[in-house]
């Protein structure tokens, strides 16, 4: 049976119309680890995971990956549990809890377990190659099936000639391979495979838990931004935890640095009730008198220091600012608000 690359191309990336019961193994070891980003490995074979209950026994092997397909409808089990259930609208992601998934769609709730791409679609930029117009098709048997054999930015592809299921995924440098175990292709499955009567944890959850994800995240930026300045900038961040301890009506300590240089040690840092920023000196033009705003420059830099409306330092309050930031370095062109 003969097809061209193409035609290949285009069919992919659509989910087969036929049925799908089988199980997953693998083949061999690969040479090099996975890079995974957001819970997702690049397109090719994916690792064979270890049954730990199995080592804990001393009988290492695989995990049993069995899986079901009806056109959208799909249902992956893991040692005969639940792994991902979806009738084409809902979706039970058992990954996280066993006994009562998350319930979410298809949009929401890839799957993205073992052998994610053998079981899904490739990605269709996969099949947009700019310089890969064509490519060699072989024909070939893999588990009792005619398949068409081709290669894709260094992943080896079986390809069923009848449904247009991926059969097996290979990696061209090591050899290692994944691949459906005696494919029974267009039996009739039992619809009640496809769905879930069981406790969910709703669909509400997930954004929650996606909000709170996000939160942490923004959140470690701060954080990470503020060492950044207490390791770069402060004579002894270890001296007390709070940075700038003044004498005034408010907290100066940064809760944000949203901008800074590792090469030149720039940066500016932000916090409710100010903001500080250094430039290398004499890099940008003299700025005009500002009414809440301090400017001195020192050997290196050009800094500034902005405070609300109505806050003002003392004389002290301005050393301490300095002998923070830059302990013994002379200062000059000192201007208080206003000058």
């Amino acid at each position: 049976m003969t097809t061209t690359w193409d035609e290949i191309r285009r069919r992919l990336v659509s989910i087969p119309r036929s049925t799908l019961h089988a199980r997953v193994r693998w083949y061999g070891r690969r040479s090099s680890r996975w890079d995974y980003v957001n819970g997702r490995y690049p397109w090719g074979p994916g690792p064979s995971f270890i049954d730990v209950t199995n080592r804990a026994l001393g009988t290492l092997h695989a995990s049993d990956l069995e899986v079901w397909r009806d056109g959208p409808m799909l249902r992956v089990e893991k040692n005969r549990y639940p792994l991902y259930i979806t009738d084409g609208e809902s979706v039970w992601d058992f990954q996280d809890n066993p006994r009562r998934p998350q319930l979410g769609t298809p949009g929401d709730l890839r799957y993205s377990c073992e052998a994610q791409w053998l079981i899904l679609p490739p990605p269709a930029a996969q099949w947009d190659i700019s310089d890969q117009h064509t490519t060699d098709v072989y024909n070939e048997q893999i588990e009792g099936r005619d398949a068409w054999e081709i290669t894709v930015g260094g992943v080896r592809v079986w390809i069923d000639c009848e449904t247009f299921y991926l059969l097996a995924l290979g990696d061209v440098d090591s050899g290692y391979r994944e691949y459906f175990a005696a494919p029974d292709i267009g039996s009739e499955l039992d619809p009640g495979l496809f769905t879930w009567d069981g406790d969910v944890i709703p669909a509400e959850d997930l954004e929650r838990r996606r909000k709170l994800a996000q939160s942490r995240k923004q959140e470690d930026k701060r954080q990470r931004s503020r060492e950044w300045l207490l390791d770069n900038v402060v004579a002894d961040p270890m001296a007390d935890e709070a940075f700038l301890p003044l004498p005034v009506t408010i907290d100066l300590t940064p809760t944000s640095v949203p901008h800074h240089n590792d090469t030149t040690g720039e940066f500016t840092a932000v916090c409710d009730g100010f903001s500080l920023g250094r430039r290398l000196r004499g890099t940008r033009d003299r700025l005009p008198a500002a009414p809440y705003t301090y400017f001195w420059t020192t050997t290196r830099y050009d800094w500034e220091l902005s405070l609300l409306d109505g806050v003002t330092l003392t004389d002290q309050g301005i050393q301490d600012v300095w002998n923070q930031l830059h302990p013994g370095e002379p200062v000059t062109d000192y201007r208080p608000p206003g000058q």
